[in-house]
């Protein structure tokens, strides 16, 4: 996987809105989240096939958390830090 066709073939449509996604990072967290009960479909990391050095790719990503999470996001993959998105969630 990795180029853009490839991933918007494959890109999980949740039944429910996500409660949160991982950006520069494989899945680790968000399995922690779904058990919990809590929808997390997209882990964009390189080796899950998210080339967020392609404009293309990270076009795309951007698309995806403005519907999936209403926000208007600004990643910068230069600081080598992992992102999660957290939509208001009440952890127990």
């Amino acid at each position: 996987m990795g180029n853009l066709k490839e991933l918007r073939q494959t890109l999980p449509r949740p039944s429910a809105p996500d409660d949160f996604m991982e950006i520069y990072s494989p899945p680790r967290i968000a399995a922690e989240f779904k058990g919990r009960q809590m929808n997390a479909t997209i882990s964009a990391d390189i080796f899950s096939g998210w080339n967020l050095t392609d404009p293309d790719v990270k076009a795309l990503l951007f698309d995806e958390i403005e519907v999936r999470f209403d926000v208007n996001p600004i990643l910068d993959h230069r600081a080598g830090q992992s992102v999660c998105i957290l939509r208001r969630v009440r952890l127990v």
